[in-house]
């Protein structure tokens, strides 16, 4: 019976335990004294261990970004998030359809809607503090 390396292991432990985007981050992170840097800053380690209800990971903290009441809307029942360039460098100020399947349904740390998006698509939408 072969046997493993305990080394190799390990090795292949950790590689599988870590997240995984599949995508390198497409935005900057939140620029320090914004209000995006103080509200993800301090969560960073949830907003970049999350994923959606269908696995995909959430990416990173330069892909999500906490959403206020005007940014987020239900309409013809599903959600939708105006892309703002206040959030996202690539924002068209739009408001962009969140596909069912990025919606996460996990305890939300920061109180208000978080959102990853990168060019356009939303990969995931935390609702958790949406009104």
């Amino acid at each position: 019976m072969p046997h493993s390396h305990p080394a190799v292991t390990l090795t292949t432990s950790l590689l599988l335990a870590i997240p995984v985007c599949p995508f390198p981050a497409q935005s900057r992170p939140p620029e320090p004294g914004t209000e995006d840097f103080a509200l993800m800053n301090e969560f960073k380690e949830w907003v970049v261990t999350q994923h959606a209800a269908n696995g995909q990971w959430c990416c990173d903290l330069g892909d999500g970004r906490p959403l206020h009441e005007d940014e987020i809307r239900f309409i013809a029942g599903h959600y939708q998030i105006r892309y703002t360039r206040k959030h996202w460098d690539d924002g068209t100020e739009e408001w962009i359809d969140v596909p069912a399947s990025a919606l996460m349904r996990i305890p939300n740390p920061l109180g208000m809607p978080v959102a990853w998006i990168i060019h356009g698509h939303v990969f995931c939408l935390s609702l958790t503090g949406a009104v």
